[in-house]
């Protein structure tokens, strides 16, 4: 991939034909495409108010991407500043790298991690501008590390840690380059979730226990947690869900009330408006949900359930007036026969390409996420993509990590290094009225 700042990372691709096999778009509703053809009039693209013929794609990459990074692992976006994960990463540097011009060697079973710098450089362009690895020397002490697991952003300030580790580093850009760590450490306290409030303000989750910093104005905060689970944020407002089925959400001011559920499993809610959205990959009965609940006069309840009994649903993140749901474990291959045939493979037998599935919210963007949906496709097919285990949104755009994606090797054209990892780039645009 082309990681030069003064030209586009990956030529976009404007989509003219209407071709689905182009746009990566396919319907998932018993609505299906005309065939090959996908175009603005077929319901489920007029239910989701999307225009498939004027979505551009993106494809980002490491600068020296190997067999087994998991580049795209964990994606964050703030502004014009793109944080990639990849725990996998096995070069044999530490500390701040904003110069990758040769390889120093690597060593693909360390995994060691890193994460991975790219800021805006124009409306269709992304540049490298550093790759940020734990400041000790990879050693064996740090072998499958995974550093760059869990990620987050504000501003110029980022977040790093690896999930079950003891450690935050906070790296902050100074307007000529990185600088840091900061190291936070807990010793005893395994890190879970890391995420900053639209404030600035850190929040970490360590085994049982959730910490909130001060900020202007704002003391710091602290609350008892189960010991692991997935967290979001939105505004000040935090919400967590843990394996136990149970939902926490509030601002550390005001505190937090529970939401009870019916479900088990929880993976990482999203607050959208006055609901919070969260998806259950495999619920008591076998068939994933995804649940909408809303607060009542006196209590949270479930307003809706949608669901696919064929998928594993994961992250989610909001773009525009959608919602986006990652399902990298969704096996469904892209092979070129017609979108109504069943085409799908065989789990565990070659891997999951995986998909992200769009619903519509009604009402302006508040509203409750309509029946049926829309799923998206790497416009490169690999069979063992995982596509969608990470998302990030900016407006209507969506980031989707892929880490099984296949990578060409530096100076080649054929894409050989498997789980070398990509980070998608779709601009959703809507339909005209």
């Amino acid at each position: 991939l082309d990681n030069d700042c003064d030209r586009r990372v990956d030529e976009l691709q404007p989509l003219t034909e209407n071709d689905c096999g182009a746009c990566g778009f396919r319907c998932a509703s018993s609505e299906r495409c005309d065939g090959f053809r996908c175009t603005v009039d077929m319901p489920c693209m007029r239910a989701l108010g999307l225009s498939c013929a004027e979505v551009e794609v993106a494809r980002l990459g490491a600068p020296r991407p190997h067999v087994d990074l998991r580049f795209g692992s964990a994606l964050a976006l703030h502004g014009d500043l793109l944080a990639v994960g990849a725990p996998g990463d096995g070069h044999l540097l530490s500390g701040i790298d904003a110069a990758p011009a040769e390889d120093p060697g690597f060593d693909p079973s360390a995994g060691w991690g890193a994460v991975y710098l790219f800021r805006r450089a124009g409306e269709d362009a992304w540049c490298f501008e550093a790759a940020l690895r734990a400041p000790t020397a990879p050693s064996d002490a740090t072998r499958r590390l995974g550093y760059g697991g869990l990620v987050a952003v504000h501003g110029d300030r980022v977040a790093v840690g690896a999930e079950g580790r003891d450690f935050v580093h906070l790296y902050t850009f100074d307007g000529v380059a990185w600088t840091g760590p900061e190291v936070r450490v807990r010793e005893d306290l395994r890190l879970n979730a890391i995420a900053f409030l639209d404030d600035g303000r850190l929040v970490t989750w360590r085994s049982e226990r959730l910490d909130v910093e001060a900020g202007a104005g704002h003391a710091a905060a602290a609350l008892p947690v189960a010991s692991e689970g997935f967290m979001s944020t939105a505004g000040t407002a935090i919400v967590l869900a843990e394996p136990t089925g149970r939902l926490l959400t509030g601002t550390p001011e005001a505190g937090f009330e529970t939401v009870a559920t019916e479900r088990r499993l929880l993976r990482r809610p999203l607050l959208v408006g006055e609901r919070i959205v969260v998806a259950d990959p495999r619920e008591a009965a076998g068939a994933p949900k995804l649940d909408v609940y809303a607060r009542g006069e006196e209590s949270w309840g479930r307003v809706q359930s949608l669901g696919d009994d064929r998928v594993s649903l994961a992250t989610l993140a909001r773009v525009g007036p959608w919602i986006a749901v990652g399902a990298p474990e969704d096996p469904l291959a892209d092979t070129g026969s017609p979108v109504g045939a069943d085409t799908r493979l065989r789990p565990g037998r070659i891997g999951f390409q995986g998909a992200v599935y769009l619903y519509r919210l009604s009402d302006g963007g508040e509203g409750l996420p309509i029946e049926g949906a829309l799923y998206l496709r790497p416009v490169r097919p690999n069979s063992a993509a995982e596509f969608g285990t990470a998302l990030a949104s900016s407006g209507e755009e969506l980031f989707v990590g892929a880490p099984g994606d296949r990578a060409a090797p530096p100076g080649d054209s054929i894409e050989t290094l498997r789980d070398a990892g990509s980070v998608y780039v779709r601009r959703l645009l809507p339909r005209e009225p």
